[in-house]
């Protein structure tokens, strides 16, 4: 369906139609769910229904405070307080979370959107829901205790102080090297000149002894 939906919204309409023939001739042999059909489905699964019973029925579920049953209990404590989280969404044109639910529960209280009942379920449903959501922490030293702590000073200390000697060595390491650069080509320069001078020196005792008297 994915290459259907590909060739559907190709840039050349004309030749996404012609390898849509040439791919499938006969046409598509079945249909992708309606949009309509798919948000049918999910409400099934966010309501408490006879249809999703039977979905869940076979599955582990669990009264206590437990991951099963927490997530139970979230859903049974949202369902309940919907209508009147809907009613403060409504007045209040702001979302119900765990962070603003105390305010909005007080101006509701104080508007009277909302009765004390229907204040603490939004409460115990925000509660619930969040222990559903939320993940353990660990530090970084409980999962890799092989490494350091890098926000720790002494570790930045370490850090700093490794990387000026690195650099010190590395601007050492330049300096001989230029050295013996420099070393090496005066050492060339010197040869070329000794060897100038000999070759000097051997051509006048050659013109000498041609210039000699027999």
């Amino acid at each position: 369906m994915n290459l259907i939906n590909a060739l559907r919204n190709f840039p050349i309409r004309w030749l996404g139609q012609l390898i849509k023939f040439i791919i499938f001739p006969t046409g598509n042999s079945f249909k992708e769910p309606s949009d309509s059909l798919g948000k049918h489905v999910a409400r099934v699964l966010i309501t408490d229904n006879p249809a999703r019973e039977r979905l869940i029925g076979d599955i582990y579920r669990s009264t206590e405070d437990d991951a099963m049953g927490l997530v139970e209990k979230a859903f049974k404590a949202v369902l309940a307080s919907y209508p009147a989280e809907r009613a403060l969404k409504n007045a209040f044109s702001q979302v119900v979370t765990f962070e603003n639910v105390d305010a909005l529960v007080e101006r509701g209280l104080a508007e009277g959107i909302i009765g004390n009942d229907e204040a603490e379920q939004l409460k115990r449903a925000q509660i619930l829901s969040r222990k559903v959501i939320e993940v353990d922490d660990f530090p970084r030293s409980i999962i890799e205790p092989e490494l350091v702590d890098e926000d720790r000073p002494e570790t930045r200390r370490q850090a700093a102080s490794t990387a000026v000697d690195a650099s010190g060595t590395g601007a050492k390491a330049a300096a001989k090297k230029k050295s013996r650069g420099k070393k090496a080509a005066v050492k060339k320069s010197a040869s070329r000149v000794a060897k100038k001078k000999a070759s000097s020196k051997k051509a006048r005792k050659k013109s000498a002894s041609k210039n000699s008297p027999a």
